[in-house]
């Protein structure tokens, strides 16, 4: 399948206005670059692209309060319809190559989530890189995911059925999670959503250079991502690159969706191979229209309404 021609359009004009990738910017411009970013997504005219916040849902702030003294800022959503139900819960974190993004950039896959699966939904500020190098990032992640379990009874969610969910860095950042709550005794996690991850920053993929001149991510975006967020050696280690652990076993079940049309594409397909590898229940779906970063983009990607939907039921057949 081609690439959207609204995707494509759309990047063309886009890379001539914003100028270099934010990814590769340097560390000194790299902030303030990803805050006019997530300023830019807050604009009215930015649902085009974005999508539009499912009204049907409550949407509140809350703060983390980590066991090391950090303070994490988390959104939550639950559907307005359901005030006083106690419902499953999911962690999700956002994307953004470690260094960039916020919680607000999926306001549109949490909301129609939120309101659709009728779940309650905890997503998480994670500091990041490279203010906040590995292993802050997974660190806060596993601690936020430990609070949302503790807090579910505020939060007006089960801790039983808990799921952890995220997109590109955001589903390392999932996986991460899951192996380390294995590692760690706890808290139980009902299964894990990986929406186009990366799971192993010191390798190469054949997907890189098959769409190394797609929209939205390169190769080049990649490395850039990968150095600011760990060294090299850390890049080794299982909980900056879940693909490596030594053993996959005992993990929750998994749906992992990947993008044809991304760098990414390969090292979903691998790690499914690898829970395989472990006896982990695997879905995998390849969605042959789609670029990086479709589920914060579905006015350029027809195909974040399947993906969603296909969420949906799984968080559905509870």
């Amino acid at each position: 399948m081609a690439i959207p021609v609204q995707a494509r359009l759309f990047w063309r004009a886009y890379e001539k206005l914003a100028g270099p990738s934010l990814l590769q910017l340097p560390d000194d411009q790299l902030r303030a670059a990803s805050d006019r970013r997530n300023r830019m997504l807050r604009l009215p005219g930015a649902a085009v692209i974005a999508g539009r916040p499912h009204p049907g849902v409550l949407v509140n702030q809350k703060t983390a309060a980590l066991p090391d003294g950090t303070h994490l800022s988390v959104r939550t959503y639950r559907p307005a319809a359901k005030p006083l139900d106690v419902l499953p819960l999911v962690v999700y974190f956002h994307g953004g190559g470690f260094c960039s993004g916020e919680a607000y950039q999926s306001e549109w896959w949490c909301t129609h989530l939120a309101h659709d699966a009728e779940v309650v939904i905890a997503s998480v500020d994670y500091r990041l890189a490279p203010e906040h190098r590995y292993p802050v990032p997974v660190e806060d992640c596993y601690a936020a995911t430990r609070w949302a379990g503790d807090h579910a009874a505020d939060l007006g969610a089960d801790p039983g059925a808990l799921t952890v969910m995220g997109e590109s860095a955001g589903a390392n950042l999932a996986a991460a999670v899951t192996l380390m709550a294995r590692d760690r005794g706890g808290p139980p996690i009902a299964r894990q959503v990986l929406l186009y991850p990366i799971v192993d920053l010191a390798s190469q993929y054949p997907s890189e250079s098959g769409n190394a001149a797609v929209p939205v991510l390169t190769p080049a975006d990649l490395r850039a991502a990968h150095d600011r967020y760990a060294t090299a050696d850390q890049q080794r280690e299982p909980y900056a690159s879940p693909l490596r652990a030594a053993t996959h076993a005992d993990l929750p079940p998994a749906l992992i969706q990947t993008a044809h049309h991304d760098p990414l594409r390969d090292q979903g397909s691998a790690y499914a191979a690898a829970l395989r590898g472990g006896e982990v229940a695997v879905t995998l779906t390849d969605y042959v229209d789609a670029l990086h970063g479709y589920a914060t983009t579905p006015g350029l990607v027809p195909a974040s309404r399947q993906a969603l939907a296909q969420v949906v039921e799984l968080l559905q057949a509870r």
